[in-house]
């Protein structure tokens, strides 16, 4: 079984994204786009759960975030997504 990447939950990368200033834009069978008006920018957001870390870094460095504030966002929202062990 291959090792599933760390990801950020999609709820608390969107807040940090209205905190920027972008708002809900067009929806597709995949991703959703996210905007800022001025200047005017766009974030694919993957209509999935949860966002693979790779994704959130570049998207926020597109946003404006430093890394410092990259890395705490991460710290304190990142979750490994494993599976979970079945009870019996």
């Amino acid at each position: 079984m291959a090792l599933k990447q760390p990801c950020v939950p999609k709820q608390a990368f969107l807040n940090l994204l209205r905190l920027l200033g972008y708002s809900f834009a067009i929806q597709s069978p995949r991703i959703d786009k996210y905007r800022r008006p001025n200047p005017l920018h766009y974030i694919d957001v993957p209509r999935k759960d949860m966002i693979p870390l790779d994704h959130v870094r570049s998207s926020l460095r597109q946003g404006g975030c430093n890394e410092e504030e990259i890395e705490r966002f991460i710290g304190e929202t990142a979750t490994r997504n494993a599976p979970k062990k079945k009870r019996r």
